[in-house]
């Protein structure tokens, strides 16, 4: 492995191929400018193990760019810290396969993200990035904190968003993952507080935790029927989305991965989701109505705690366990509903679940 600093002056060797970015990723009515860059505007390694160039820093001075799809003439397969991407060891199944298994708190303690926006591979005047078609993985942190990015243009060829990918890039208001991604990474988009619309194409199988959290701005996000993993506190507060549709296939949410989403108004859970976790509804004050697929054995603690408006849950027999607080202050609960909690819940206790 061998790596290379190009120190040409970039304005030396710009040949112009520029073009303005697809109008419906515009941030504006008079998009930047994008600029093809050529090898010398990056820092990279050559990676033996991913048969490609590792982009590990921009060193160029432009703010609205297109990657060159080889360099060397060699593919350019990532970006971000060479260590940490040459070191995944599957990148299509990460860890999801056993986070289940491990604990639903398990990753939970992830308090000083500020530490990880020095993986960054771009300055933060970076308006817009259109990745090459040869690119597969976007690393660790590879543009967070870049406060002034507007646009990303992610390829069709995309396989692993890292953790933290888009974390706090506050300016982002919209961005479509393609089906040939199969995980989001934890954090991959928290706190992009412009976010306002994500399409999520059929493929992506994993939503990792606190993946889109804190997007306050974010009004509406599909939901293929590819995925199949929601993580812990993957949507929480959300505080503006409206609608959420949880696939069929979807087989583990997360605690707290819906919690204050203020805005959602009705959901079902599907079947294969065995238990609902808690905290997972926690104060979604907006939400009236609740369908739980037959399936579903478990209501966790607090999971629904604090919706005020909700009226109507459709509870299956299946249920066999609710978890203490788990309709707590639903003030507006139906006769109906109540009277079917009691027919389901075991213990004389009703306050423990919800206040009666």
């Amino acid at each position: 492995m061998k790596k290379f600093t190009a120190f040409i002056a970039i304005l030396l060797i710009l040949t112009g191929c520029n073009g303005g970015l697809p109008s419906g990723n515009s941030a504006d009515s008079s998009p930047a400018k994008l600029v093809s860059e050529s090898a010398a505007a990056f820092e990279y390694t050559d990676s033996l193990e991913l048969g490609g160039i590792i982009i590990e820093k921009y060193i160029g001075n432009n703010t609205a760019i297109i990657i060159p799809a080889e360099i060397d003439g060699k593919p350019v397969v990532a970006m971000g810290n060479s260590s940490y991407i040459e070191d995944l060891p599957d990148y299509h199944v990460s860890v999801f396969e056993h986070m289940e298994s491990a604990g639903i708190d398990t990753f939970y303690d992830r308090d000083d993200w500020a530490m990880e926006v020095t993986e960054s591979v771009f300055q933060t005047s970076m308006i817009a990035v259109e990745l090459p078609d040869s690119m597969k993985i976007i690393g660790k942190a590879a543009f967070a904190a870049n406060s002034s990015l507007k646009t990303v243009i992610i390829p069709n060829s995309v396989e692993f968003i890292a953790e933290f990918a888009f974390y706090n890039c506050t300016s982002l208001e919209s961005v479509t993952i393609p089906g040939s991604v199969k995980t989001i990474g934890e954090g991959a988009f928290n706190n992009c507080r412009s976010l306002n619309t994500v399409i999520i194409e059929n493929g992506v199988e994993h939503i990792g935790e606190d993946a889109f959290s804190s997007n306050t701005a974010l009004t509406a996000v599909n939901l293929p029927d590819s995925i199949v993993y929601i993580g812990a506190r993957a949507f929480f507060l959300c505080s503006q989305l409206t609608e959420i549709s949880i696939p069929k296939n979807v087989s583990y949410i997360g605690a707290s991965a819906f919690e204050q989403c203020k805005s959602i108004e009705t959901v079902t859970i599907p079947g294969g989701v065995s238990v609902i976790n808690s905290l997972t509804f926690r104060e979604c004050e907006a939400l009236t109505e609740v369908i739980i697929s037959e399936g579903v054995t478990q209501i966790g603690n607090s999971a629904f705690y604090g919706c005020k408006s909700l009226t109507t849950i459709i509870i299956p027999d299946s249920v066999v366990e609710f978890g203490n607080f788990a309709f707590m202050s639903c003030s507006s609960l139906s006769d109906e509903t109540i009277e079917r909690i009691k027919e389901l819940y075991e213990y004389d206790n009703l306050s423990m679940i919800f206040s009666a």
